[in-house]
């Protein structure tokens, strides 16, 4: 399926539905038609767990400088920067919760803080700075998921009607992305390039990834995989997500082919999250238990 975006003008969530059971183009565009799915990468794994907690952390996003973003979980929900080792929490001034989902090579972080009320707002980070970015059509609220190095960002939010939507915040415009035909888009991704990944539903409540490059959709299913979502793009068309096939398992699609993507600790399922220039992984998965741990893979 191929079809033009209409330009116009993203649900916030409180954890964004990444967990299992809950929820050059050329080459990415002939990929995401009838694809190939080959035997595991081999990946070098490292867990990564938020020191304030035992269990309860997701990496979100990684730049091309190895700096990690995600979240942990301590009664409530704070947002971290791995950086050299050193973990920092990123908590959004005067928030009940915060989560950091995406970061640029610039160390601009995005991500998305509930309010004393409960009500969700996106937020860009910048040197310290914190500016929410809310769209002003998300009156049910906003999450920023991703940001590329040109300072644009993607993410997603509900209207009145609590349907989601995606958006792009360009240049201080807000232009809204929907898939045509689906029930629900949200954006995840977006590299220099300005290509976009995410997810949408269909009527059949089906989930699918997506890519949006030069205004035109084009879906990602994995092959075989029933149900599928994109949340990471790199500058080498390079696209991570997670799909449902007998359990939940993380994907790299490269080149063409789809490549599973399970750290071997996991009992029930990985999501890859984010990916950078350098083919660097990051997500979480579910131990024996029901704990999240992030995760950094470095392809060997």
């Amino acid at each position: 399926m191929q079809t033009c975006l209409v330009p116009m003008k993203a649900p916030a969530r409180a954890v964004k539905s990444r967990l299992p059971g809950l929820a050059a183009l050329l080459a990415l565009v002939l990929a995401l038609l009838p694809g190939q799915v080959r035997a595991q990468q081999a990946f070098l794994f490292t867990t990564l767990d938020d020191p304030n907690v035992t269990r309860g952390t997701v990496a979100n996003g990684i730049s091309l400088q190895g700096q990690i973003v995600g979240f942990y979980t301590e009664v409530t929900q704070h947002g971290f920067l791995l950086s050299g080792g050193v973990y920092t929490t990123i908590d959004r001034h005067h928030a009940n919760s915060t989560q950091a989902n995406g970061i640029n090579d610039k160390g601009q972080v995005v991500g998305l803080y509930t309010d004393a009320l409960g009500a969700s707002h996106a937020f860009l980070k910048t040197r310290g700075r914190y500016a929410t970015i809310d769209v002003p059509a998300g009156v049910n609220g906003s999450v920023a998921n991703g940001i590329n190095n040109v300072g644009q960002v993607v993410g997603s939010y509900s209207d009145a009607g609590g349907v989601s939507h995606g958006f792009l915040l360009s240049g201080g415009v807000y232009t809204p992305i929907d898939v045509p035909g689906s029930i629900g888009t949200e954006a995840f991704g977006i590299n220099d390039a300005g290509q976009v990944v995410g997810t949408y539903t269909d009527a059949s409540f089906r989930a699918h990834g997506y890519l949006l490059s030069d205004g035109v959709f084009t879906p990602i299913d994995v092959p075989n995989g029933f149900g599928t979502q994109a949340f990471g793009i790199n500058n080498n068309g390079q696209v991570v997500g997670r799909y449902t096939a007998s359990g939940t398992h993380g994907f790299l699609l490269s080149d063409g082919v789809f490549t599973p993507i399970d750290v071997p600790d996991a009992a029930f399922g990985t999501v890859a999250e984010g990916i950078n220039d350098a083919g660097q992984v990051v997500g979480f998965y579910i131990d024996a238990i029901g704990g999240s741990h992030g995760f950094l893979a470095d392809p060997q």
